[in-house]
């Protein structure tokens, strides 16, 4: 908590009095607050640099000149961590300014003992560079700018004075922060890396045409349009005789391009294994972390084993990135040698040792298959599903792959004779016509209360097949699952579905379809998609979480079905005691469209370009973070979202014209830039107000927005720079 550390106050030459507490991090209130002294000439001075009207942060700074009563007094206030010190100025009691202290520049005379003056500098929105944004989910933008407030020191500013002439379209009322929504994983790149809090907020604003200034010791959000319409105006007063008047930029075109971030590989479905990797060949013993695996178990005539012959290593360890958990904790790596392929993933069950299972030499290794429980082998990381229209609902599907090892054999990477469980091998091949895991796909709100399920088990038991794929997609189910296999991973030979397995080895599910080759077999493009499960997607935004659980089941013909043949139980358990390996990789979900070729949703990005004056020499150019496109993508991070609905939003309406904001934004540009605005600067008045636009006397009905101010306290001055001010008008060329 912040308390009390310094305090000091000065009159100025029109008798306002001018206060200055400084504040500092501390576990308790301090017992003597010092005394600042301040020096006659410009002891504060407060400057708003030169922001163009298309810049969103315009930020402050100020220096206030103190004088040190001795050695190096104020030494100990640079630290080096950011936000630690707080400046507040307050003109004639009322809070005029705040910020926090700079901590990068610290610069005294040292040639004088005491009585110096020291000059210490402050900024309200500069602190923001230094700070990552760390919020996670759906966020309003309100709720975002309140956080970087409360960081920045500045949270008694909110709320924010909101001066906005942007509406929803068909809406008349213009929308506030907390009507508009942002995807936080929007602001964090590929590696995790989170922009700055000053790149977020910049990043949200500036698409909107909106604006962000501390004045009059609050902060005011606002749009050129609403400036102009909506917000009083104040006649400046000159008081010396250094004012000028000039005419601003005319821009030849502007062109924005907005990156909607979109990438529709939610989950990518690779796990880093993060445990020793201490090789374990030769004649050593299998390692509890190291597992070495030979071509096949045949014992050479001389009965001496060639440990060098070395197809694979298998390291399995608890220590893995890349899924929320595992609640067996076993994630592997393999290593080939001389066969088999280098894969990650969670260690479900496996056997060590040579030999067949028949000769009791193999051990076990987890959880036997035939287990059946609600407990999830793996766990991904929630995401966010963002809410999209039932005419985009209907035209979306989530694809759910998972890579699977289940395998008879000693080597799943050799061929199946017989010192390599030829026997077991085939068994599960001829049997298993049809293998299922069992799986979760759970929607949660923002506070963890479970929305709606998946289920799809009940697609295995139609005795019809439907004319298009995107019907056999599954459903939503309110509330939380109540079966362990509810919703399936189906595993089958796409040439003959219900029939011998192809092969075992790695193997990616396919579509759950019902079991009746004959009518699957009258889809044949169907058998051809790329592996997944495709998912309809769901009714509610929300944050999906996807369990892998315990156990598989296998059949034949009509398992859960009123025709189910007893003998499916009889084989089920026959395959389970065949099974050698049980290995999982993670989980990959992806986002596509139900055209013919399930294609994965993308965006590029999109450009808008307009012309402002075709005689003039400059252009704008614009690169946007957030933003609106034509049609709506589910992936597209950077998208606007109304908070209302959850749906992303494709257009807006400012001064009678619906568009996307791009283009609004475009003709707020047209407005200022197309023809020369005069612009005006010189000394005048200090009056201390909040936002207002400004006029003149001699120029007649015109406004003025400022663009640059520096204000002297003591002198009751400021040296502005301000330019002519017009509301949307644009007219498109």
């Amino acid at each position: 908590m912040q308390y009390l550390k310094y305090k000091g106050e000065f009159l100025s030459r029109n008798n306002t009095v001018c206060s200055v507490e400084i504040y500092r991090e501390a576990t308790a209130a301090y017992d003597l607050i010092g005394k600042l002294q301040f020096p006659s000439d410009e002891p504060v001075v407060i400057e708003w640099a030169h922001s163009d009207k298309e810049e969103s942060l315009c930020g402050s700074v100020a220096d206030v000149t103190i004088i040190s009563p001795g050695d190096r007094t104020y030494e100990d206030l640079y630290t080096i961590t950011p936000g630690d010190i707080t400046l507040k100025i307050y003109r004639n009691g009322s809070l005029y300014w705040s910020g926090t202290l700079d901590p990068e520049f610290y610069e005294e005379p040292y040639s004088s003992g005491s009585e110096y003056e020291v000059t210490l500098t402050f900024s309200d929105f500069g602190i923001l560079n230094r700070m990552k944004f760390n919020m996670k989910g759906m966020q309003s933008m309100q709720d975002i700018l309140n956080d970087a407030l409360q960081r920045a020191k500045l949270g008694h500013c909110s709320p924010v004075r909101q001066y906005i002439s942007t509406c929803m379209k068909g809406n008349s009322t213009p929308v506030t922060l907390s009507d508009l929504s942002l995807r936080a994983d929007n602001f964090y790149d590929e590696d995790g890396e989170a922009l700055s809090m000053y790149e977020v907020l910049e990043g949200m604003l500036q698409p909107l045409g909106l604006r962000m200034v501390q004045q009059a010791g609050e902060v005011y959000v606002y749009d050129l349009n609403a400036l102009y319409q909506k917000v009083g105006t104040e006649q400046v007063r000159w008081e010396s005789t250094d004012q000028h008047m000039g005419t601003d930029k005319v821009a030849n075109n502007v062109k924005i391009t907005f990156s909607p971030y979109s990438d529709a590989r939610l989950l990518a479905g690779d796990l880093k294994y993060g445990g020793d990797k201490t090789e374990n060949t030769g004649i050593q013993p299998d390692g509890s972390n190291c597992y070495k695996y030979l071509p096949n178990y045949k014992k050479p005539e001389d009965y001496d084993w060639d440990y060098s012959d070395i197809s694979f290593l298998m390291y399995v360890g608890s220590k893995g990135t890349g899924t929320s958990s595992s609640s067996y904790k076993r994630y592997f790596e393999i290593a080939p040698i001389l066969g088999g392929s280098k894969s990650t993933g969670v260690a479900y069950f496996f056997y060590t040792g040579y030999g067949s299972l028949s000769s009791g030499a193999p051990k076990p290794v987890g959880t036997p298959p035939s287990t059946r429980n609600d407990t999830p082998v793996i766990k991904t990381e929630k995401i966010y599903l963002p809410a999209i229209g039932a005419d985009e609902t209907a035209h979306t599907l989530l694809r759910l792959q998972l890579g699977i090892l289940i395998d008879a054999r000693y080597n799943p990477f050799s061929d199946a004779d017989g010192d390599n469980e030829k026997g077991n091998y085939n068994a599960i091949l001829n049997d298993a016509g049809y293998l299922y895991l069992p799986f979760r796909a759970v929607i949660y709100d923002n506070v963890g209360n479970v929305l709606c399920h998946y289920a799809n088990k009940y697609e295995t038991t139609k005795t019809y097949l439907e004319p298009h794929m995107k019907y056999t997609t599954g459903k939503w189910v309110d509330g939380a699952p109540a079966e362990w296999d509810e919703a399936v991973l189906a595993y089958y030979n796409t040439d003959d579905p219900g029939g011998t397995l192809q092969s075992l080895g790695w193997r990616t599910n396919r579509q759950t379809l019902m079991r009746n080759k004959k009518f699957i077999m009258r889809r044949p493009s169907w058998l051809k998609v790329d592996d997944g499960q495709y998912m309809a997607y769901p009714p509610v935004s929300g944050y999906l979480e996807i369990s892998i659980l315990t156990g598989m089941r296998t059949c034949k013909t009509f398992l859960w079905s009123s025709r189910e043949d007893s003998n499916d139980i009889v084989l089920e358990t026959d395959i389970t005691s065949r099974v050698r390996w049980m290995l999982y990789k993670l989980p990959a979900l992806s986002v596509v469209r139900t055209n013919s070729v399930f294609e994965e949703y993308s965006s590029d990005d999109v450009e808008y370009t307009g012309v402002l004056n075709e005689n003039a020499k400059d252009n704008i150019k614009i690169d946007t973070i957030c933003g609106t496109m034509e049609e709506v993508n589910p992936v597209a991070r950077g998208a606007y979202h109304q908070t209302s609905t959850g749906l992303q939003i494709t257009e807006m309406t400012r001064a009678g014209r619906t568009t996307q904001v791009e283009h609004l934004l475009i003709g707020t540009l047209y407005s200022q830039y197309a023809e020369r605005k005069t612009v005006l600067s010189g000394t005048t008045r200090l009056t201390g107000g909040g936002l207002k636009s400004c006029t003149d006397a001699n120029q007649e009905d015109k406004r003025f927005i400022v663009l640059q101010d520096v204000q002297d306290l003591i002198a009751d001055e400021r040296e502005l720079k301000m330019v002519e001010l017009r509301p949307d008008e644009y007219e498109e060329k």
